[in-house]
């Protein structure tokens, strides 16, 4: 069940970098893939504006550093800092870049079918099967067919997600 446990937005970044098998000197991981683990592995219901805020804020602390292009390298005191919250964690997922990696969430709002997709550069939403082009035609059907409300103020498909994580998705990972 999501939200059992409870940690800081930064914790979770933290453990999902060691579950992306992050260290320091090392490679770099893409920002979506990092909120993905943590809102599949932890169950959490962050959205992706507070993580951006809670990395950006990190990066501040000196527990991140910023690669370019929406990825992130964890330094020697974020390591240390997740190592000692967590413990030594046996990675699960590669550390990616955008285009390295496919998420997926699906699920359904009343009867709509919602299915997105991402690799960190590009995204789409599918309804019922069909692609929605441009992605804000599917926000506009969803809002006007299901009531719900989309903030559309961190973009079009931060929206997206953020409903289908506050609606409980299912969701899955492939490396490429």
């Amino acid at each position: 069940m999501r939200g059992i446990l409870r940690y800081s937005r930064a914790a979770e970044l933290l453990y999902s970098g060691l579950l992306c098998d992050l260290h320091p000197g090392g490679e770099a991981v893409h920002r979506r893939l990092l909120f993905f683990v943590a809102n599949l592995v932890l169950r959490s219901k962050g959205h992706v504006q507070t993580y951006q805020r809670t990395i950006e804020t990190a990066v501040g602390e000196g527990l991140w550093e910023p690669q370019g292009k929406g990825s992130y390298a964890i330094t020697d005191s974020g390591h240390r800092l997740a190592i000692e919250q967590w413990g030594v964690c046996i990675p699960t997922y590669m550390p990616s870049r955008g285009g390295q990696f496919e998420i997926y969430l699906e699920g359904m709002i009343s009867k709509i079918r919602v299915t997105l997709w991402s690799s960190g550069e590009r995204s789409r939403v599918y309804l019922d099967g069909e692609e929605s082009r441009p992605m804000i035609t599917a926000c506009e059907k969803l809002e006007r067919e299901t009531g719900v409300h989309l903030s559309l103020s961190s973009g079009i498909f931060s929206a997206l997600y953020d409903m289908a994580i506050d609606h409980e998705f299912e969701m899955s990972f492939q490396a490429r």
